[in-house]
């Protein structure tokens, strides 16, 4: 799947091939403080230690480490970041030090004035929730904020007038039954897209979303990147024993809270580790972080992943398979079915492959030994494979032996991956 199908502007193919420990920063949030003006049912806050504002010169500070290494979108995140002084006047700061594009994700509860001041500023683009349909549920899931559904829906009418807005619905046990309602009311709003996501809480595969008609879908990428996901049986968090074991995204993206980078915002709101301080090495401890990192051993990644996350770190491995020059990339046609071997691993000698050993296993798959009994001849990644429907995330080894017979067989691009250590840069 091509990134350029989930509907974020960062997210495309050309930035996955060319991503290395040198490469432009896409992707930054900065947490500017844990204030907030609701108390959302499903907020997790952050780490003790990252509580609290950052003061103007240490933002300063971060952005310009940032954009010396150049960078496409920078997000302003809290709590609530409409609330923090001077966000304005830093909004102007990034901007002439050449941050392409702004965004900030907020609760839409700040005056009319403020928001119209941040686009003045140069914000181009807003994330806001809006998780119920009706001013009765809006309230409550505000933390029972009287007025306040209310409120957000008339900002967020006059500020899609100006800039892009996103709606962000996060469904819970307690909502879902009303999510389709919300959806509908969220989508009639005339804002530029929809983000539905399952709380961690509740971290279920939405179903109803199934259900959303083709003129929606086609008019709103991300909305429609999700509903694919969910008729597919995709869930939007956590990953699947096919998806990658490392996370190169955080080699130019990047979360910072406190005096603390993060792998992932996600990553940070549900209190994991930082992956260190924030210094003038933090592009050095990320790239280490993304070589090293097993993420299905990490409860959180493992767990809570987004899909978008997982797609793009699994497009990373299909052009780092596809453009490596260890093994010869073959043509799909001579992959036959008539030559495929299920027991193709065990004939090799490695039926007991994973992802754990899978560096143990190299040599024998290149059968650099001389009792070899055959040889690899390439591989092919199995997304380019009708006669593998497709399947993403898969690589088709081909080999020859003594006799000349040849067959193939299939192992998870992950294992391809760290065999061959094509991850270092």
């Amino acid at each position: 799947m091509k990134l350029e199908h989930i509907g974020f502007s960062t997210m495309y193919d050309k930035r996955v091939r060319e991503l290395s420990g040198s490469s432009e920063m896409k992707r930054c949030e900065l947490i500017l403080t844990d204030l907030c003006t609701f108390r959302c049912p499903y907020c997790n806050g952050i780490r003790e230690e990252c509580r609290g504002s950052i003061p103007m010169e240490k933002a300063r500070m971060i952005i310009d480490m940032w954009t010396e290494n150049g960078l496409e979108n920078l997000r302003f995140s809290g709590g609530e970041p409409t609330i923090w002084p001077g966000l304005p006047e830093l909004v102007r700061y990034s901007k002439e030090k050449g941050a392409r594009t702004i965004g900030v994700s907020s609760n839409g509860f700040s005056d009319i004035s403020v928001y119209n001041e941040l686009i003045d500023a140069g914000v181009d683009s807003f994330s806001i929730s809006l998780d119920a349909y009706n001013a009765e549920e809006g309230d409550r899931m505000s933390g029972g904020i009287k007025g306040s559904w209310n409120k957000v829906v008339n900002n967020i009418k006059e500020i899609s007038r100006r800039a892009k807005v996103s709606i962000g619905i996060v469904v819970t046990e307690e909502t879902k039954a009303s999510f389709l309602e919300t959806l509908d009311y969220a989508l009639s709003l005339g804002v530029y897209d929809v983000k539905i996501i399952s709380a961690t809480q509740y971290n279920e595969l939405l179903s109803p979303a199934g259900n959303v008609d083709m003129g929606s879908r086609e008019k709103h990428h991300f909305l429609n990147y999700r509903v694919e996901n969910v008729i597919k049986g995709k869930n939007m968090r956590g990953l699947s024993e096919d998806d990658s074991h490392r996370c190169p995204l955080v080699m130019d993206d990047s979360s910072i809270a406190g005096n603390w980078h993060f792998p992932c915002s996600i990553y940070m709101r549900e209190m994991g580790a930082p992956i260190g301080e924030v210094s003038g090495s933090m592009r050095h401890e990320r790239i280490l972080w993304a070589e090293q990192h097993d993420t299905h051993r990490d409860p959180i990644c493992r767990k809570y992943c987004l899909d978008a996350t997982r797609d793009f770190n699994n497009r990373y491995m299909y052009y780092k398979i596809k453009e490596q020059t260890v093994i010869p990339v073959l043509d799909p046609q001579v992959f036959s079915e008539e030559i495929f071997a299920e027991d193709g691993l065990i004939r090799i000698g490695a039926g007991d492959l994973c992802f754990d050993n899978a560096k143990d296993h190299r040599d024998l798959f290149l059968a650099l030994n001389e009792r070899a009994e055959y040889r690899l001849l390439g591989c092919c990644m199995t997304e380019d494979m009708p006669q593998c429907d497709n399947v993403e995330n898969r690589v088709a080894l081909m080999y020859e032996d003594n006799d000349a017979k040849r067959f193939w067989f299939v192992i998870r691009a992950s294992e391809f991956m760290e065999m061959f250590e094509l991850r270092k840069e």
